[in-house]
């Protein structure tokens, strides 16, 4: 079908599909030209978005940013408004996207490179779920020792997205804290 997989589950997956995109546009190179079976990975994405595949905040939005790093439309892509998809899935009250920080710095992180203005109180609601330590939980846990480096290097990457560097300082503190005897995190 022109996707990837995640490797933990067989047949593509949208995310992982979506991952790759980014890497190889970032490479410079176009995702049109990758194709097996005559399938694109761009074809892969646009049928798990047509057949639902794709929901929540986090999955609209790393489609969305594999899309326009492929120089396609987010507002038409399989039949959806990626933007307007992402946004449907903020949570009541005004804060987060989705499920928590990883889905709303994914969700910002997209909304922005779509053009698309954020919505009044997001930073705040994402920086109000910042550990003492200055990482953050995939899923918004406020309790120390929580936080994953993943999670935290999407939110600083929508931080710095959404020009807050000030805001990121604090979570770039927690990574010495958090490295590896090999120079590398768990």
């Amino acid at each position: 079908d022109g996707g990837f997989s995640n490797g933990f589950v067989p047949g593509s997956d949208p995310g992982a599909t979506a991952d790759a995109v980014l890497a190889i546009a970032s490479a410079g190179q176009d995702a049109a030209q990758w194709t097996t079976g005559g399938n694109a990975p761009l074809d892969a994405l646009r049928v798990a978005v047509e057949s639902g595949a794709v929901t929540g905040a986090g999955g609209f939005a790393k489609v969305a940013l594999a899309v326009q790093a492929a120089g396609q439309d987010v507002r038409s892509f399989g039949g959806v408004d990626l933007p307007a998809a992402i946004l449907a899935d903020r949570k009541d009250g005004g804060g987060l996207f989705g499920g928590g920080p990883y889905d709303t710095a994914l969700a910002m992180q997209a909304l922005l490179a779509s053009g698309q203005a954020l919505p009044e109180g997001v930073i705040d609601s994402l920086l109000a779920t910042r550990l003492p330590d200055g990482a953050y939980a995939f899923n918004g846990d406020l309790t120390p020792g929580t936080g994953d480096s993943n999670t935290t290097a999407v939110v600083v990457l929508a931080l710095i997205a959404a020009g807050e560097t000030v805001a990121a300082a604090p979570s770039l503190e927690y990574y010495p804290s958090a490295q590896n005897e090999d120079g590398g995190w768990t």
